[in-house]
């Protein structure tokens, strides 16, 4: 009630300070003319501005601090309606068995045996058999705690079975590299051949029997057509290296980088073997 009171007060002294502000701008020219009187005047229109603008940064200052309470108080209602929830006995303390009820109730979490002991020892007075509502909040901190360590545990666990799964992988990616080394190999075999029969091309050019030539051509663009039937097959295989991978695996930094090396080495001799064919293929047209 009071800070609606002053933010109504501020409110009706905005609107009078505004109103005196308005009066002096209509009226400027007129004010000029007698300086030594409008001047205090205008001197505690600014005055009472500053004022107003300080007693309200400091009512809606009030009013958060105010607006935190509530919320302060629900949580403190919150922790004392969790401890008697897990205070079965209602004896006012909670036992080593009521802080394990507690932490696997309200997050499933088991809680190793030296943890509990230390929880117990640290929050528990020595002639009492549990931890009083006082120290509550520590015991919810030290769970806190328990939960964070095992979920690392968890954590850790995980990346070493990706890690190891990773190193899997890698010796499959190699494998492959090795099936698409050979199928290079054979690949070039085809090329070679391509080679050969366009030598052939230019002995025929010169024979007087056409007939020879074109059939020789219509050979040579049979093996042409095949190499590159091949090399498009080749170059398939190389871009799905790494398809078949697992999403967490193939995100994996070592894994992208066994999958960029060993497309790369591919590539590199895919571009070598195309570029011979381009070779054939421009002197065959010249043939």
């Amino acid at each position: 009630a009071a800070l609606h009171a002053v933010e109504v007060a501020f409110s009706d002294a905005e609107k009078a300070t505004k109103a005196c502000t308005d009066l002096v701008t209509e009226n400027k020219g007129l004010l000029l003319k007698e300086p030594q009187t409008t001047r205090p005047l205008m001197d505690r229109v600014q005055e009472f501005t500053a004022n107003n603008n300080a007693v309200m940064a400091k009512a809606q200052e009030a009013r958060k601090t105010l607006g935190r309470r509530p919320a302060a108080h629900q949580k403190m209602n919150d922790a004392k309606a969790m401890f008697h929830k897990y205070d079965t006995d209602s004896d006012g303390m909670l036992s080593r068995k009521e802080v394990l009820a507690y932490a696997q109730g309200e997050f499933k979490l088991e809680i190793a045996q030296g943890a509990i002991d230390s929880i117990m020892r640290h929050n528990a007075d020595i002639d009492e058999p549990g931890v009083r509502p006082a120290m509550f909040p520590w015991v919810r901190a030290a769970v806190g705690v328990a939960r964070e360590l095992q979920r690392d545990q968890a954590r850790r666990k995980e990346r070493v079975a990706l890690e190891a799964q990773a190193e899997a992988v890698k010796s499959h990616l190699q494998e492959r590299g090795r099936e698409l080394a050979a199928g290079a190999e054979a690949l070039e075999e085809e090329v070679a051949a391509c080679e050969k029969q366009l030598q052939g091309l230019k002995a025929l050019a010169k024979a007087e029997d056409g007939r020879e030539l074109v059939a020789a051509v219509a050979a040579t663009d049979v093996l042409l057509e095949k190499a590159r039937a091949g090399l498009a097959a080749a170059r398939a295989q190389t871009a799905s290296l790494g398809s078949d991978i697992s999403a967490p695996i193939r995100e994996l930094v070592q894994v992208q980088a066994a999958v960029t090396a060993e497309a790369k080495k591919s590539e590199g001799r895919l571009g070598r073997l195309d570029a011979r064919l381009g070779r054939v293929e421009m002197l065959g047209r010249q043939a």
